[in-house]
């Protein structure tokens, strides 16, 4: 697409048979790489990609675009030099297509500045005055102008380079004397790790030192050498690389899944039926080992009040990587780590965990090869890798091949009971949890013969010639029938559970590559999309975030049913809004326009349109330090002081003092007590109230004792009288 540099631009859109294209659109399809499993789309129909005038006109001003062109701009000592009209009309149609994405704008200014640097242009500040600011790593400066030449902890490859011009100057961040670049962070010199054939590694980085996996390298924190020793893949691994590192990645995966009320199968292909409303732990690591990542997966079914049969799964909680991670019926859309609600995706600091929607599915990967799915109604799956073989324990099994010993207890004894079998597993008595036996419904029969010839609820994807006859040959639909049947018989009442497992069997048929057609109606099982999105039973747009703008999206590759956002919408969190309202990515965590987060207790940060982050320093009084609770961050309360008066004459004050009166007279004990200066500040803090005490005489007025005590609070006036015990006034 480059064309073939032979000077004559009239022949740089020779197609890869030697004609010209008749256009771009057929240009760039006709270079186009195929990467299997990835689809991309190329074409261009209607008014896509052209631009109206007046957001043309709106782009070209000199607080958009218009700011490479401006006479007296920051670009303006390079205008004679590199032609601007040419960024400015690409930076105009970027943001046009683009609803005038703020980022957009950004990377076309810089565009232009790299290109006028590399000339040996000097140019102005320009990220000031277009909201474009530029981040830099810890124990580093921003600078327009710095050296393209960094010191490194590969300093002999720097030196060596022919390419890197210490005059030239270039847009960097410097790192601080004593600091040298490596890996985008600014380290102490002394801390720079070991070179390794041509490579530079971290200390105690771990690595392998030849393409068969034979070799275990660590880079020694003393020394800074390398040692290496003898080692190979474990079982149920290979060698490989993936993602552009190499490593051991396993050979197969194991999937066991949780549907309904609830239908269970095993690693090892064990099916059975579980109903309880404790917290049960689905799958765990049972044989500990020091080369394996320690994790649970808990699932919690719900329970309708009143009701004696179960709902569906409400809850999925995995722990792994000192993370508590929650997804629930809750909160759909969304996830809990650690307590904290967050938007999707989430990125772990160090790409240990990936959360992310696709379709009606939340999914969880980790690093490890571990994948859990959950829709956050009722369907639950878990992927493991081959290296977890035989070390699992859990409702899902142990994963060693075998079925016979699928229910294995927590003492290690087999069973053949379900009810026994999940039982074992549970883990946390929630309350009013309970637990049911009730494996076969009483009118099964009864509701076999209406569902097998019924076309708007089970019956539908037995039919040879409805939206599922095409995947009978390819995934057995009886037992997808005869769980429908089962859930339906204990619900009849509710549509949805049969929903759930048709969209089970429609997510089965897709994945092993058969098209399904439109089952759902506006009458039966529909889904409610949000604004500005739509259902689709086949789509694979659901990488399409705000996300995926300025980082690489996970590749799809197969389709999914589930809403997907119109054109011109972009998914932002759980909902669809316009590109120029996506919102922005901090330390990991995706944040919509103007909401507000705590990144540290003593830090409120806003998100701000244009993806940038404002913040600002919060503190307690007296430097106590605050909680975010339900998202609001809540400095701790004062311990409460107590005021006490007892017998005669004996008092002790709210801050310890103790005297003594004897007297018959009436007091207020407490009471609000603001200045005029104050009410304004303090009125929807403070709750006003008085506390008052009356004191009568006795024993001929010798000694006195409290007759009376009254609450004046929320315009109420409440009054303990003595001798009316459990009475207010």
């Amino acid at each position: 697409m480059c064309g073939n540099a032979n000077g004559d631009p009239q022949d740089d859109a020779l197609k890869p048979d030697g004609h010209l294209a008749e256009d771009v659109v057929e240009l760039g399809q006709s270079w186009k790489v195929t990467k299997e499993g990835c689809p991309c789309w190329d074409t261009c129909s209607g008014a896509c990609g052209r631009c109206r005038w007046d957001k043309m006109a709106k782009y070209k001003g000199e607080r958009s675009c218009g700011l490479i062109t401006q006479r007296l701009g920051p670009f303006k000592r390079c205008h004679t030099t590199v032609d601007p009209n040419i960024f400015l009309k690409n930076c105009v149609y970027d943001l046009c297509v683009n609803d005038g994405l703020h980022l957009l704008l950004c990377q076309a200014l810089q565009a232009y500045a790299d290109i006028c640097q590399e000339e040996g242009i000097i140019i102005s500040d320009w990220r000031t005055l277009a909201r474009c600011p530029f981040s830099c790593p810890k124990n580093s400066n921003y600078t327009l102008c710095g050296s393209p030449c960094p010191t490194t902890c590969n300093a002999a490859v720097m030196s060596s380079s022919t390419t890197c011009h210490p005059s030239t100057c270039v847009e960097t961040c410097e790192c601080h004397q004593g600091f040298v670049l490596d890996a985008n962070e600014c380290i102490p010199q002394d801390e720079c790790g070991c070179l390794f054939e041509g490579r530079v590694h971290g200390l105690q980085e771990e690595f392998w030192g030849d393409d068969t996996c034979t070799q275990r390298c660590v880079c020694e924190v003393g020394s800074r050498r390398v040692v290496c020793r003898a080692t190979s893949c474990r079982a149920g691994e290979e060698c490989g690389v993936k993602d552009g590192v190499q490593g051991c990645y396993p050979k197969s995966y194991g999937t066991c899944t949780a549907v309904g009320t609830t239908h269970y199968e095993t690693f090892d292909g064990q099916k059975f039926i579980f109903q309880g409303t404790c917290l049960y732990q689905l799958v765990g690591l049972c044989e500990k080992n020091q080369d394996l990542v320690d994790f649970q997966v808990l699932i919690q079914n719900g329970h309708h009040q009143g009701d004696e049969v179960l709902a569906s799964i409400v809850l999925v909680m995995v722990k792994v990587y000192e993370k508590n991670i929650v997804i629930s019926q809750e909160h759909p859309g969304k996830v809990t780590i650690n307590d904290h609600l967050v938007n999707l995706p989430y990125h772990h600091e160090d790409k240990k965990i990936f959360i992310y929607r696709v379709g009606q599915e939340a999914v969880v990967e980790m690093d490890f090869g571990l994948t859990i799915t959950y829709d956050w109604q009722s369907q639950v799956t878990v992927m493991a890798p081959s290296t977890y073989a035989t070390t699992l324990c859990g409702l899902c099994g142990n994963y060693n091949g075998h079925v016979d010993d699928e229910m294995m207890l927590k003492n290690g004894q087999v069973t053949s009971n379900p009810d026994v079998f999940g039982h074992s597993w549970k883990m946390i008595d929630t309350p009013n949890c309970l637990e049911l036996s009730m494996v076969e419904c009483p009118t099964i029969s009864k509701v076999l013969h209406h569902q097998k010839i019924s076309k708007m609820g089970c019956g539908i994807i037995m039919q040879e010639d409805g939206p599922f006859g095409a995947c009978h040959a390819h995934v057995d639909v009886n037992q997808y029938f005869q769980s429908c049947l089962h859930d339906f018989c204990l619900f009849p009442d509710r549509e949805e559970v049969m929903c759930l497992v048709i969209a089970r069997y429609t997510a089965a048929c897709q994945a092993a590559g058969v098209s399904v057609e439109r089952w759902r109606t506006d009458d039966f099982c529909s889904i409610s999309c949000p604004t500005n999105s739509h259902y689709e039973i086949c789509s694979q747009d659901f990488t399409q975030t705000c996300s995926s703008i300025s980082s690489p999206v996970r590749c799809l590759e197969r389709c999914r049913e589930g809403c997907v956002c119109d054109d011109g919408f972009i998914f932002s969190g759980d909902e669809c809004v316009l590109l120029s309202q996506c919102g922005c990515f901090h330390q990991g965590f995706y944040y919509k326009v103007e909401e507000i987060f705590f990144p540290t207790t003593r830090e409120e940060c806003q998100c701000q349109l244009g993806g940038t982050v404002k913040c600002q320093k919060i503190s307690c009084p007296g430097g106590t330090e605050g909680k975010v609770i339900d998202g609001v961050y809540q400095c701790p309360s004062a311990p409460p002081g107590t005021c006490v008066v007892t017998g005669d004459h004996n008092y002790l004050s709210l801050d310890g003092l103790v005297f003594n009166i004897s007297s018959t007279c009436s007091y207020i004990l407490s009471e609000t007590c603001t200045t005029d200066d104050d009410d304004d500040d303090d009125d929807d803090e403070v709750q006003p109230f008085v506390v008052k005490m009356e004191k009568q005489g006795r024993q001929k007025k010798k000694v006195s004792g409290i007759q009376a005590l009254t609450l004046e609070v929320y315009g109420l006036t409440l009054t303990l009288m003595r001798g009316k015990r459990g009475t207010v006034m």
